[in-house]
């Protein structure tokens, strides 16, 4: 090759190179901080623990369930890591809340694992298992007559609170409404989060393209750089 048809290609290749480093420079630092964050992912426990940021789980929201919440003269009734919260005060377990309802000084709380019977000053009086009073997977707490009732299967029935069994038909009565939060995250892994943006799939389908785009771009610096190296060998030689 003619000395300056190689000086010129010399510099193409030496201003492009410096052009696609800085273009891809971003992209692969943080594919590289991500690769190496999963190459140690037991140490790190990322498959055990769970990012709760919502910028990061922003891409999931589907993913993962709204909590219920309900507002009380208390505070707010709400269930965190299998526990039931009023405010800041822990008052048993439950998995996930479902219902609430209270009648005088007697409050009903429906999980769906157990139900519980408060009295006054949120002192909890029973807590038992809602298949053995009689009640059905999408029961729910109310109350009608200005007593504590359950609605299911499109009838009301009064709640016997001294026996915790379902009693006689009653006029219908009224639920209390639940308000939505962002539930707790226990579905996105760190791992999981990690891998989707290693691979671009956290900026969804764009971000697996400029991934690739980064990956080529990555080639294209070794083969540049290779050349560029051989090349002033070349005329050392």
């Amino acid at each position: 090759m003619h000395p300056q048809r190689r000086r010129q290609l010399r510099f193409f290749f030496h201003r492009w190179h410096r052009r696609i480093g800085l273009a891809s420079a971003l992209v692969i630092i943080f594919v590289a901080v991500t690769g190496v964050a999963l190459n140690h992912t037991g140490g790190l426990n990322l498959g055990g623990t769970y990012p709760q940021s919502p910028v990061l789980l922003l891409p999931y929201r589907d993913l993962i369930p709204d909590e219920q919440l309900f507002f009380t003269p208390d505070g707010q009734l709400v269930a965190h890591d299998s526990i039931l919260f009023l405010g800041p005060r822990q008052l048993s377990g439950c998995n996930q809340l479902i219902g609430y309802a209270v009648s005088g000084d007697e409050k009903l709380v429906a999980c769906d694992d157990v139900w519980h019977l408060f009295a006054e000053d949120w002192v909890l009086i029973e807590s038992f298992d809602p298949a053995l009073a009689s009640l059905a997977p999408e029961a729910l707490p109310g109350v009608s007559d200005g007593g504590l009732a359950i609605h299911q299967n499109d009838a009301w029935y009064r709640f016997d609170s001294d026996a915790l069994l379902l009693g006689d038909s009653v006029a219908s009565g009224e639920l209390t409404q639940p308000e939505r939060s962002p539930g707790t995250n226990r579905v996105i892994s760190w791992q999981r989060l990690m891998q989707d943006m290693h691979s671009g799939r956290w900026f969804g389908s764009v971000g697996i393209w400029v991934v690739d785009a980064a990956a080529l771009m990555l080639i294209m610096l070794s083969l540049s750089g290779f050349w560029l190296w051989w090349s002033r060998q070349r005329n050392r030689l």
